[in-house]
């Protein structure tokens, strides 16, 4: 009779169990409190389409078609309530975390892995990008399913795993273009070692074209977004500062982020030590991670020089790298079990006690608009610049009009809403024929950096009132005095 160690069992399953849960009830506490603002609207107003008008809409898109593929068939089920709008982005980052666990266990040990797990439970900016109705938490989550299938076909093949690595890739580049980073670095690894390429030079092959062909019929759409985005985008150059500041936006704040930072350094003049002896060779895995770290977070640092994309949202599939490879090197440092394992829980604690379950609350446009609807009468233009601010304002404003995307500009001109993207068009309407007129900028000095817009209405209405909701959101109310 074959025995059954209930203990063991417990292991396997409860503990990536615990940390599903654990993520879940910690990130599902404030999911729906924070505004949807920045690009959520313009997710959830596109996501509405049918999947052929999603197709036609993706020309002018800075993103491949996945996500809004999976969110149109989420949102007919749930709807576009932000909690519910948000819930499958937090499924997402809580099987991330359980990934982590997994590629740390499997690769290292069980102890690497739990702390691994944990410091991205506890990241801030992991969390907001649970707590997000965008791409990023799939992104990270396809990136490691894609790392851990990688890692498990070059330690043994098996053609279930080459299916599903292949699966995986292709659904990642179709998720975000960063995307090509995940692939580009395992092909580099595979290519660096002449055991695994003489092993599998047919299956990643096979891999290989199997990607050309999925992505065929996107490459035109992806050349022509490459070369709009060839002029500049709306990221500033980085300077030496942005790299720091990225490990910052990953570990909460600067002390957990120089905790980090200190492991990773010791742990590197450890190796160059026992190299120099002639003792040390690093495993595969332990490379794969710092191959994964380093070469897009340096080469994109370079390549914004020319091109900014040095963002911390596009480089976010790397910060389980550091967070694996941080735990590693603990492990690798501290030979001594109780130690090690304090040294981890300190680490841990830094992360936890930096943490919130609400990142980057704002409630700013919920006040503008409770504002608005007091001040308002139904006939007072409210001019928007920039433009494409309109979807998350009527998504706060009329969220049934949000909903019929067909006639969104008749919901607007219903609204008597005015999207301004050149300022030097505006009064070919009536708005100097207006008593009242309400101004919106939400970040309005990449379309308007003189302030055109707001001296010209200035110049028009004899008084102005002034409601600041945050450092890009504000309110003007221009008025004229009633003639006697």
């Amino acid at each position: 009779m074959k025995l059954f160690k209930p203990s063991q069992r417990w292991v396997e399953w409860g503990i990536p169990a615990a940390i599903l849960l654990l993520n879940i009830i910690y990130k599902i506490l404030f999911l729906g409190a924070r505004d949807i603002t920045i690009d959520e609207p313009f997710t959830l107003f596109y996501s509405q389409m049918p999947w052929r008008d999603i197709f036609h809409m993706l020309p002018g898109e800075n993103n491949p078609p996945l996500h809004f593929l999976l969110m149109h068939a989420w949102i007919q089920l749930v709807g576009i309530e932000p909690f519910q709008a948000r819930l499958l982005s937090l499924i997402f980052g809580a099987c991330s975390a359980v990934l982590i666990y997994l590629i740390g266990t499997r690769s290292f040990s069980r102890t690497v892995g739990i702390s691994a797990a944990l410091l991205f439970t506890f990241s801030n900016f992991n969390t907001y990008i649970a707590q997000e109705a965008r791409v990023y938490s799939l992104f990270v989550l396809l990136s490691l399913i894609s790392v851990f299938l990688f890692l498990k076909l070059i330690k043994e093949f098996r053609s279930k795993t080459l299916i599903l690595l292949i699966v995986t890739n292709i659904l990642l580049i179709y998720a975000h273009f960063f995307a090509f980073w995940i692939i580009f670095i395992e092909y580099l690894f595979f290519l660096s070692f002449r055991d695994i390429h003489t092993r599998l030079i047919k299956p990643f092959a096979i891999m290989a074209g199997a990607l050309v062909v999925a992505f065929l019929p996107y490459l035109t759409i992806f050349i022509e977004r490459f070369l709009s985005s060839s002029g500049g985008t709306w990221l500033e150059p980085p300077t030496i500062s942005s790299l720091y500041n990225l490990l910052w936006k990953f570990c909460n704040q600067p002390v957990p982020t120089v905790m980090v930072i200190l492991v990773l350094l010791l742990g590197l003049g450890r190796y160059v030590f026992l190299r120099l002896k002639g003792n040390a060779i690093p495993d595969r895995p332990t490379q794969f991670l710092i191959l994964w770290f380093l070469l897009p977070t340096l080469l994109t640092f370079v390549l914004s020089f020319f091109l900014p994309v040095f963002y911390e949202k596009y480089l976010v599939f790397i910060a389980p790298a550091i967070y694996i490879l941080a735990c590693k090197s603990v492990e690798f440092i501290v030979h001594k079990k109780s130690v090690r394992i304090g040294i981890l829980l300190v680490l841990i604690t830094g992360f936890a006690v930096t943490s919130t379950p609400k990142p980057y609350y704002s409630r700013s446009v919920t006040s503008m608009v409770n504002d608005l609807k007091v001040l308002r009468n139904p006939n007072d233009p409210i001019v928007i610049i920039p433009g494409y601010y309109d979807k998350t304002f009527l998504y706060h404003y009329d969220r049934e009009g949000f909903k019929k995307y067909l006639k969104v500009d008749e919901t607007e001109q219903n609204n008597n809403l005015l999207p301004v993207y050149d300022p030097t068009t505006i009064f070919a309407s009536d708005l100097l024929g207006c008593n009242k007129v309400f101004l919106i900028e939400a970040g309005s000095q990449y379309m308007d950096p003189s302030g055109l817009l707001f001296r010209q209405l200035n110049a028009h209405f004899d008084s102005i009132q002034t409601v600041e909701y945050s450092e890009v959101l504000k309110l003007y109310l221009f008025q004229k005095k009633n003639k006697k």
